[in-house]
């Protein structure tokens, strides 16, 4: 994954949420040789993380919640259309067609899975090391095109996100979390683990709409 670990180390510094993507990186090179199914479930795993950071952060209407149910296609869909709110010159026919890719590696990794996905019997079929690769390679150029076209976004506008602002939220994550010596939940979980803060925020205001 040579290419989108290269576009991660340029950029990490100012985005630390890259790090993020390690586990998958290595879950799709440890497993190409002894499990192809693996890694190729990782793979979709991957770019199916990657539109989820780009409509985060670049659509104010989406709902972690939905995102959860909703197919990797669909979300790469929804993530290309932002972009190209964003970039004029970015290529919308290329990106149809590399998320036609993704939408077919999908149903190869239903009709493949594993029990935990929802079948009743051990696989028939295990894909090949050579398809693996093969899938692998397109995901590399894949991610990487996608982290380019995002990162190369100017998002100084955005406010980063400050514990203060959401008072009721906190002590509602302070109330079904308690902590003994005098710790707060919600603020240790706003420093430690701030992707894990900002969507938990989203699914309370998401409940909070629906009452």
């Amino acid at each position: 994954m040579l290419l989108t670990r290269n576009i991660i180390d340029i950029n990490i510094s100012a985005n630390e949420w890259l790090s993020e993507y390690e586990t998958l990186l290595l879950e799709i090179e440890v497993n190409i040789e002894n499990e192809p199914d693996i890694s190729i479930e990782s793979c979709k795993s991957l770019l199916e993380s990657i539109a989820k950071n780009i409509l985060k952060r670049l659509d104010s209407t989406y709902s972690e919640k939905k995102a959860s149910d909703t197919d990797v296609h669909v979300l790469l869909k929804n993530a290309k259309e932002k972009l190209l709110e964003k970039i004029l010159d970015s290529e919308d026919d290329l990106l149809k067609r590399l998320i036609s890719v993704v939408q077919r590696i999908t149903e190869l990794r239903n009709e493949r899975g594993d029990i935990s996905h929802g079948k009743t019997l051990p696989k028939k079929t295990r894909s090949s090391v050579q398809l693996a690769k093969t899938i692998k390679s397109f995901t590399d150029a894949f991610a990487s095109y996608l982290l380019h076209l995002f990162l190369s976004i100017d998002l100084s506008y955005q406010e980063p996100l400050r514990y203060e602002e959401n008072p009721d939220f906190n002590q509602f994550l302070d109330e079904i979390n308690p902590m003994t010596g005098g710790l707060l939940y919600s603020k240790a979980l706003f420093h430690q683990d701030l992707t894990s803060y900002e969507e938990e925020l989203e699914t309370y205001k998401s409940d909070l709409s629906s009452q």
